[in-house]
């Protein structure tokens, strides 16, 4: 027998992971979290981020951690946003749609 379960669309699509301590040191960053899992078709996907991009905003909100990280995208939810990131040492500004809450 194969189940299906429908899943709600996802508002941003992307699974995260805290950063440590001394990773943020290398780099010289002092907050964000990883994205570690970007799916497919998402906002986030959509928009061209990346596993392994470390999000330090979205919107006008800081992101430290998995609480400010949810935060913002309840916040955001249905609107576009810029989010700011560190990629490779670099930092962009990618704007992204978010999906609406369901």
């Amino acid at each position: 027998t194969t189940y299906w379960i429908k899943m709600k669309p996802p508002v941003f699509g992307s699974y995260i992971d805290i950063m440590p301590d001394e990773s943020k040191q290398k780099i010289g960053i002092s907050n964000g979290v990883i994205a570690a899992i970007v799916i497919n078709d998402s906002p986030a996907a959509k928009a061209g981020i990346q596993r392994g991009d470390v999000i330090q905003k979205i919107g006008d909100k800081t992101v430290v951690d998995d609480s400010s990280y949810r935060q913002a995208i309840k916040l955001y939810a249905g609107k576009e946003v810029t989010v700011e990131l560190v990629r490779k040492g670099e930092t962009l500004s990618i704007p992204v749609k978010l999906g609406a809450r369901s």
